[in-house]
């Protein structure tokens, strides 16, 4: 099965909070401060994730990015260093 990632650089704090949340509806899991992964892409979630972002941003200052990958490169990611303060919100690998 595939997995989505989706990374964010969005200026605004009202429309980044916006988006944030709109991700985990979207049963999106954090995994740093603007970094989500969706552990099972189900057809349509990358669409439905763009359509989302898009209404939620600025085009001319904003930047969201969606990466579909297989599960086996997920599992093979390496995270070095602690989660946030708290953890509250992220998964981990």
């Amino acid at each position: 099965m595939a997995v989505l990632l989706v990374a964010y650089d969005v200026s605004d704090d009202d429309k980044r909070l916006r988006l944030a949340r709109a991700l985990i509806r979207l049963g999106y899991s954090r995994i740093q401060r603007s970094v989500y992964v969706h552990p099972r892409a189900y057809r349509g979630l990358k669409r439905r994730t763009l359509e989302v972002a898009a209404r939620l941003i600025d085009p001319r200052s904003d930047r969201v990015l969606v990466i579909t990958m297989p599960e086996s490169v997920y599992e093979g990611a390496v995270t070095l260093g602690a989660p946030p303060l708290g953890g509250e919100g992220y998964a981990t690998l």
